[in-house]
């Protein structure tokens, strides 16, 4: 689903029904023009990109926070506190991988930019917003890139897992 987000983006006029899947596709990306945010706040460029960015974050304080308070009453009156981390790393885990193609779609926009006929540049996506690396577009880079450290960490974490840590568990069993 989050592979017709990005096809999306691609600016191409599809035929029905892949038009209408690749819409219901952008729920998954979080594209808040989707589900027209616009109409209730509207909001400029800036914003809109920093909350459609923490959106993801929000949801993984949302699963950090469920959990502590599930484990908390679970616990509650138990001598030992069995806090149970390895679920909660696994559950942040999968939750990355259901969302990390579109995290990324999302944190790379700034850097996507439309050519326009009197040589100028916009963001895709933000159209008010000038592919000029100053103002609103260098503030959205910034975040981008600072933002792209968490996949990016993810990934390597990841790597780092299955590479050293899963043949290591494989020897000593």
């Amino acid at each position: 689903v989050q592979l017709f987000s990005v096809v999306n983006q691609m600016q191409i006029n599809w035929l029905e029904p892949l038009n209408t899947w690749l819409g219901l596709a952008n729920l998954l990306s979080f594209d808040l023009d989707y589900i027209s945010v616009g109409c209730v706040a509207p909001l400029a460029a800036l914003p809109r990109f920093t909350l459609q960015t923490f959106l993801v974050l929000a949801l993984f304080l949302v699963a950090v926070l469920v959990h502590f308070l599930f484990q908390l009453k679970k616990n509650l009156g138990n001598q030992t506190q069995d806090w149970q981390s390895g679920l909660l790393v696994r559950t942040l885990g999968s939750l990355f991988m259901v969302f990390y193609i579109s995290v990324m779609a999302s944190l790379l926009t700034p850097f996507r930019c439309n050519v326009h006929p009197n040589g100028l540049s916009s963001v895709q996506g933000y159209n008010e917003v000038l592919c000029n690396g100053k103002d609103a577009h260098l503030q959205m880079s910034l975040l981008g890139g600072f933002g792209l450290l968490l996949p990016i960490s993810f990934l390597a974490l990841s790597t780092w897992v299955v590479v050293v840590v899963r043949p290591q568990r494989l020897r000593e069993a």
